[in-house]
This record gives C-alpha cells, sequence and structure tokens, in this order.
C-alpha cells in the first residue's frame, strides 16, 4: 500500500507488515548508510534504519528484471546495488547487497559506494522466513517439516545434478510416504538460509555447504537458474547444465 504522510511516499507491505521509504539515495559507503537511515526523519517517523538482507530481499521479483522489484510500488528504483545492514558472518568487512538487475544477494566490502531504502518496524529474523525445523521419521526416511512455513522437506540430499535432471528426481520421487515432491523455489529454498551463520548458512540439519539448486528460471534469462550456496548463504544463478545438489520439498501436511 503506497501512502502519502506530509508529501512524503511510504509503501508498507501487507505480507511482512514492513515500512518502506519509496525514495532511495545513491552513492553511499555502508557506514554513511546506516547513519543515513538512523537520522532520516521522513514521512511523519523518526524510527527508521537499514534493512537487513532478507528484508531487502523480500522486496524482489524474480519474476522480472531491470529492475526485479514492483515498479508501481516503488518507481525509478534502478537495477543497481542496495545496502543491507547486515554484516557477513565471519567478515565484519563486508555487507551484504542486493543487486536490483536481476535479485542476486551477494556481499561488498563497506567502503563501496551503494544505494540505500530505508525500512522501518520489524525486524525480521537474520535467517529466512524460518530457522526452526522439527525432524520426523516416516516409512524410515527422514522428512524435515518447517513448523513456520508448513513445508515438508526431504530430509536427504542428492548431488551433482543438472537443472533438468533435478527437476525430474524431485517430480518423480516417492519418498517418506509421499508422491507429490517437487524442486522449491527461490524464495523456499532461502527459508533454509540462516545469515547469521556460514559453513552452512543454516540451521537445518545436516545442511552441507553446498550449491542447491531451485525451480526458478531467471526473468529474461531462460537458460540460467537460480541457486542457492549453503556456505554464506548467497543467492546466484547458473547455467542448467551444471551440477549441482538438490533437495526437494512438498507443501503440508
Amino acid at each position: 500500500t503506497v501512502q502519502t504522510i506530509n508529501n512524503e511516499d511510504v509503501v508498507t507491505d501487507s505480507l511482512t507488515g514492513l515500512m518502506w521509504q519509496r525514495t532511495f539515495v545513491e552513492d553511499k559507503t555502508w557506514q554513511d548508510a546506516m547513519d543515513y537511515c538512523a537520522n532520516l526523519n521522513y514521512a511523519g517517523h523518526d524510527d527508521w534504519r537499514l534493512p537487513t538482507a532478507v528484508e531487502l530481499q523480500t522486496l524482489v521479483d524474480y519474476g522480472r528484471s531491470n529492475p526485479s522489484i514492483d515498479t508501481s510500488a516503488f518507481p525509478n528504483t534502478p537495477s543497481d546495488r542496495f545496502w543491507s545492514s547486515s554484516s557477513v558472518a565471519g567478515n565484519n568487512n563486508i555487507a551484504w547487497i542486493v543487486l536490483f538487475g536481476n535479485g542476486i544477494l551477494d556481499h561488498r566490502y563497506k567502503d563501496y559506494y551503494l544505494d540505500a531504502r530505508c525500512v522501518r518496524s520489524g525486524p525480521f529474523p537474520s535467517g529466512g522466513v524460518s530457522n526452526y525445523q522439527s525432524r520426523e521419521y516416516v516409512h524410515n526416511e527422514p522428512v524435515v517439516v518447517d513448523m513456520e512455513t508448513g513445508l515438508i522437506w526431504q530430509g536427504q540430499h542428492v548431488t551433482g545434478k543438472t537443472w533438468q535432471q533435478a527437476m525430474a528426481y524431485c517430480e518423480s520421487l516417492n519418498y517418506g510416504g509421499f508422491n507429490d515432491w517437487r524442486l522449491p523455489n527461490i524464495n523456499e529454498l532461502f527459508t533454509l538460509v540462516n545469515l547469521d551463520k556460514h559453513g552452512p548458512a543454516s540451521d537445518f540439519p545436516g545442511m552441507p555447504s553446498d550449491w542447491f539448486w531451485s525451480s526458478s528460471s531467471v526473468a529474461g534469462y531462460s537458460d540460467h537458474v537460480w541457486y542457492v550456496h549453503f556456505d554464506y548463504g548467497g543467492l546466484v544463478y547458473s547455467v542448467k547444465g551444471h551440477n549441482n545438489d538438490a533437495r526437494c520439498v512438498r507443501s503440508g501436511p
């Protein structure tokens, strides 16, 4: 929802409850961006802050590119890199950033000059939607139930699969008493990330520090697909012919 308060526009996300500055600033170091948001008095509020990486990633629309954001809610957003407040686990000199050309979650040294958009309310947890899983066993095949998202995950995973092989593997999988498995989309896969950790950046039981396929193709590049690198938790993409790991998911119950 777009509102104008004191002649300044804000966007409230009905899914997350976060209120966003509709405008943005350019060419800020990470510390400058942190200070800008902390000192911002905008639309009648003075409790603005630089968003966490997870919060910033919620603005990405993976169905479009250049920019990969809702341009009705956020017009004039450039296909540039935007700062988050989240430092990379294990290296306080680097912070997570989102490239709104296509939605990559990457990182940069904090002395780079990037864009910034402030947020208020929250904050979200540092991981994805949830970091809490409950492990259950059906037919002696482990599944992990995410009590927050309702998703049921294959407790095991497979390695060395091209994207086409990973898609086919999940669609034909009969596991844990279910046969409606599928390869997760990029937003579902990201719920397994915890950016406060590395090696792996996840609380999921037995998660290796490997690359895992999602089912989501890159907007404008049908031969490329999104995946998560669970060493640090970045969202990047690769051609479909590369070999990565795969873990299947199904919707509960």
